[in-house]
């Protein structure tokens, strides 16, 4: 062998000329000098720091302003409940009125009353009423003292039932909880989007990191083989093969470089702090989390569904805007009934109440009035409650359809977990056996035996190997992630 090689070295230089071997040297010379000053826009440091994907969501949940927004939900919710209660608030109220004219007293009223609004729908009412004058109408004449009245007014038809603040009441408390299963949907899908982000920075990182090491190898195989020309142990073409090795991995990882620094700052995007903007720089880096991905076994399909069908932020969206719509249908059925309202008290003419009540003295001491409103054709009403009733049918719908789409979501998530938990194993091994192949035909290399051709194309699989492993890796963090989702539990 040793004396074929020294033939064919002996038989190749002399048909290459001075001027050739020179022009080669002023090559090779530019293209080390070309790669050195590319080099130097490197970001690799010895100092990095991790940030870990759990990290980021606590950082997402406690300052990311769309998780403040996504928490002003529930602060919304509870004032309207507070505006709800309000129909209920005891109100208190004082009329006076008077006229004197020319020394005449024509008349002079004075009412205060206090309402308190109960929950049965009647209202109960203590008043006083003092009212004189010259020209007083005898109907609002009060004793001197003034009349105490105690009484209520109760609806005995429409609104006996459910009325317009009880069904605002109820309806509000049904928001408070729709709010808080909004929120959770809407951190669920930052916290998804955020991790889609993450990962794809991952990948990023995992191929920076991969061709950063396949280009320094490159760089030190070619001041090998361009030792080697000068020593006369390798032909000077084979120093341009190394050169153009060495650009084409410097290439490549420049191109990626671009790509980590845009995903870097997609990541961004999610860091604040004290509602100030946070940079991540160059010194951070994501880190694998498959081992803590809390894989999903066979038998927890059929659960992970059904509680995503009953617990899932979109069912219970939906669960409770029913619950809303059947209180409107409850209330435009009380609508058709007819309206009779029924207000009666008792009257005494001291200030205070020292006189024992009883049947006698109520018989001949009260004051109560009716009322009864009944239209005719009742249009408005039928036309609100089918109106209800086709928006409670069509709630309905949308609850059994979206049942249907997560349970379909949970079950394509998890055809995506186990097909690529089989893709990463093949991957992994891949990479092994391309590792052994890189690693054999570098020391043919180094024997002697090898090319620079072909210890780069064996280079060139292992690298792209190991950046389709980090893909995969990448993909399957997304899809952990999109089935926490799909079951509404990020």
């Amino acid at each position: 062998m040793r004396n074929f090689v020294s033939h064919r070295q002996h038989q190749y230089r002399p048909k290459l000329t001075q001027k050739i071997l020179k022009n080669l040297y002023i090559l090779l010379f530019i293209n080390i000098l070309a790669i050195n000053i590319l080099n130097a826009q490197s970001i690799k440091t010895d100092s990095n720091y991790v940030l870990n994907i759990n990290d980021l969501y606590q950082i997402i949940l406690d300052e990311h302003p769309l998780s403040q927004k996504a928490r002003l939900l529930p602060k919304q919710a509870q004032n309207m409940l507070m505006m709800a209660k309000g129909g209920f608030d005891p109100t208190v109220a004082a009329d006076f009125s008077s006229k004197t004219f020319k020394d005449k007293n024509y008349w002079t009223y004075r009412d205060a009353y206090l309402k308190i609004p109960t929950w049965i729908g009647a209202d109960l009412k203590l008043a006083f009423e003092d009212n004189g004058g010259d020209l007083l109408d005898g109907s609002n004449q009060t004793p001197n003292s003034g009349l105490n009245y105690v009484g209520f007014a109760i609806p005995l038809g429409r609104g006996l039932v459910i009325d317009q603040r009880r069904a605002a009441l109820k309806q509000a408390r049904f928001f408070e909880n729709q709010s808080e299963a909004e929120q959770n949907a809407d951190l669920n899908k930052l916290l998804l989007q955020a991790t889609k982000d993450y990962s794809a920075w991952y990948v990023a990182y995992q191929s920076f990191v991969f061709l950063d090491d396949a280009y320094n190898l490159a760089s030190q195989r070619d001041e090998f083989v361009r030792q080697r020309v000068l020593l006369g142990d390798a032909a000077p073409i084979d120093s341009v093969e190394a050169v153009l090795a060495t650009q084409q991995r410097l290439l490549e990882r420049n191109t990626v470089l671009l790509d980590l620094e845009n995903r870097r700052l997609m990541v961004s995007n999610y860091l604040w702090a004290d509602d100030v903007p946070l940079q991540i720089q160059s010194n951070v880096v994501p880190i694998r989390n498959i081992e803590n991905l809390g894989l999903i076994a066979q038998d927890s399909l059929q659960r992970a569904i059904d509680f995503a069908q009953r617990f899932h932020p979109n069912i219970e969206k939906i669960n409770f805007k029913g619950k809303i719509l059947d209180i409107d249908r409850r209330l435009a059925r009380e609508m058709l009934k007819p309206e009779i309202n029924i207000d009666a008290g008792i009257l005494q003419q001291n200030s205070a109440f020292s006189v024992g009540i009883d049947r006698g003295f109520i018989a001949d001491n009260y004051k109560i009035g009716a009322s009864v409103y009944i239209p005719i054709f009742l249009r408005k009403e039928r036309g609100k409650l089918g109106l209800s009733q086709l928006k409670v049918i069509d709630n309905g719908l949308d609850f059994i359809f979206e049942q249907q789409l997560i349970g379909n979501e949970v079950r394509m998530a998890y055809n995506q977990i186990k097909n690529l938990e089989q893709q990463l194993a093949l991957s992994q091994v891949m990479v092994s056996n391309y590792t052994i192949l890189r690693d054999g035909e570098k020391t043919r290399f180094d024997n002697g035996e090898s090319s620079v051709f072909l210890i780069n194309a064996r280079e060139a699989k292992l690298v792209e190997a190991r950046i389709k492993n980090a893909d995969i890796e990448s993909k399957l963090i997304k899809a952990v992630a999109e089935w926490r989702f799909s079951i509404g539990l990020f």
